[in-house]
């Protein structure tokens, strides 16, 4: 699971065909997908009862602002 998206990220690198690019990228949002509820597993485990919600909050706003940034980079790429 570690390696799955790196890997995925770095084999793009070689892709010749929208169906090669559309595996490989699938299988980085895998490895994001799985990352997901192991964060919060680990912020259930870190933080005492009192700071779970506010540090839930900060990471799912984190979250959200990153996905945004990176669609905003990326029409930034394509559109330029």
């Amino acid at each position: 699971m570690i390696l799955l998206g790196p890997v995925g990220s770095f084999l793009v690198l070689w892709v010749e065909s929208y169906w090669q690019l559309f595996c490989l990228r699938a299988l980085t949002g895998i490895a994001i997908g799985g990352a997901v509820p192991i964060v919060f597993s680990m912020i259930g485990d870190m933080y005492s009862a009192d700071e779970r919600p506010t540090v839930t909050a900060v990471v799912g706003i984190s979250m959200g602002v990153g996905v945004g940034f990176g669609q905003v980079c990326v029409y930034t790429c394509v559109c330029v």
